[in-house]
């Protein structure tokens, strides 16, 4: 079961017991990205997102909490935020210039010292009492794992969530009346602090066959998308699962996913005859998520099934209609008429002819059936062989975000994802 919290105040002393916490894991790889901003007269808001997630063993893993900084032209370190969820609460630090509210975050699931493993906080980072002009801010990334501990990576990823800019210079205060009129009531200003527009969440498809044969291999891949006027993806997964969805074990999977769409997938083969469920998630700079479901039913390999690669062949144009032949032809003679006799018209004593010798003609036998047309099968497709790549085997160790108990398939070869 998921839990919800939301905090409008910053809670302190985290760094202290983050640095203890990491003490017991290694990180493996730190990265930041920069972007490049105006301050103005009031400020600057950002609107940010740090998220977490893991690989299937994070029990034993501290992971490391967000961090972004601010960074002037000079290359000097002007304030820095630091977010976590302790203890399954969002717990956000700034040092050196502002402050942040409208604090929120979700736990999935936890790492060792109760550090989130699958999870993101958000908020509104306002930058306020620096001189206006142009600064940077760094985006840090971070991957911890436990160096004793198969498939123990945790991911720290920190993203502008959207909507965030400069703040212009306060209005000037009115000056004072130079006539006996009594002064007129200023208008309250407006909050320089916009809210985090909401935003709608991404969407993800399956694509992979409804039907394969035990032990035939086939490409399995999901494709996600962000929405219309929403925030970019972070991070895109795609698994599967033989046993109703107690245990899930990763297809394809990607901690960063490009933007504004990204596809993951990979070969895949499943040993035993049944029925598979693949599902896929994706995950904004938000927290905002979005799912796909499909089932995949897996025959025995000694039944057919439809080849999962090729197309159809194209149907046989059908041959053209024979017109039927009427061999019953009109008598020309009207009823009751007689038929006249070559001498009727002659008289009695002229001469008469020998009768002619008719004509034999060859008449074609009617009563025959005409022969069957000649059908020619088509030659049965020649399945195209599944792309080169990976292939899942079974009783290996889980991968990318399978937050179940036991793996069902592994990738042995080739490559790990698809774009």
């Amino acid at each position: 079961m998921r839990s919800r919290f939301c905090s409008a105040a910053i809670i302190g002393g985290w760094l202290a017991f983050a640095a203890a916490a990491r003490a017991q894991s290694a990180t493996q790889a730190s990265s930041y990205s920069d972007q490049p901003i105006t301050v103005g007269g009031g400020g600057y808001t950002l609107n940010f997102s740090v998220q977490w997630s893991c690989d299937d063993a994070p029990a034993g893993t501290n992971s490391a909490p967000g961090r972004i900084d601010l960074i002037d032209a000079g290359g000097g370190t002007v304030a820095e935020l630091s977010a976590t969820l302790g203890g399954g609460s969002p717990v956000v630090t700034v040092s050196g210039a502002g402050a942040a509210t409208n604090v929120s975050g979700e736990l999935d699931q936890s790492g060792s010292g109760g550090t989130p493993a699958n999870g993101f906080v958000s908020g509104t980072w306002t930058l306020s009492g620096i001189a206006a002009g142009n600064y940077t801010l760094r985006y840090w990334g971070f991957q911890e794992a436990n160096s004793s501990s198969d498939a123990s990576t945790v991911w720290t990823a920190t993203s502008d969530a959207g909507g965030s800019g400069p703040i212009a210079s306060p209005n000037p205060a009115p000056t004072a009346p130079t006539d006996s009129d009594p002064p007129e009531a200023a208008a309250p200003a407006a909050d320089p602090t916009p809210a985090p527009a909401s935003a709608p969440p991404p969407s993800i498809a399956i694509s992979a066959p409804t039907s394969i044969a035990a032990g035939q291999s086939f490409y399995a891949s999901a494709t996600a998308t962000a929405a219309a006027g929403g925030n970019p993806l972070q991070t895109v997964i795609l698994e599967s699962s033989t046993d109703g969805g107690a245990t899930w074990s990763a297809i394809g999977a990607t901690p960063n996913a490009a933007n504004p769409s990204d596809t993951e997938g990979n070969p895949a083969e499943f040993s035993l005859p049944g029925t598979v469920e693949l599902r896929a998630l994706v995950y904004d700079t938000a927290g905002q998520e979005g799912t796909a479901d499909q089932l995949l039913t897996v025959v025995p390999a000694s039944e057919p099934v439809a080849d999962v690669a090729a197309p159809p062949p194209d149907p046989a144009p059908p041959a053209p209609a024979t017109a039927a032949t009427d061999d019953s032809a009109p008598d020309p003679t009207p009823a009751g008429a007689s038929t006249p006799s070559p001498t009727a018209d002659l008289p009695s004593d002229a001469p008469t002819a020998p009768n002619p010798t008719p004509a034999v003609v060859s008449v074609p036998d009617q009563s025959a059936a005409p022969a069957p047309a000649v059908v020619v099968a088509a030659s049965p497709a020649v399945p195209t062989p599944a792309p080169a790549g990976a292939i899942l085997q079974d009783d290996a160790a889980s991968t990318l975000r399978s937050d179940r108990v036991t793996a069902l398939h592994r990738i042995i070869s080739g490559p790990t994802s698809h774009r």
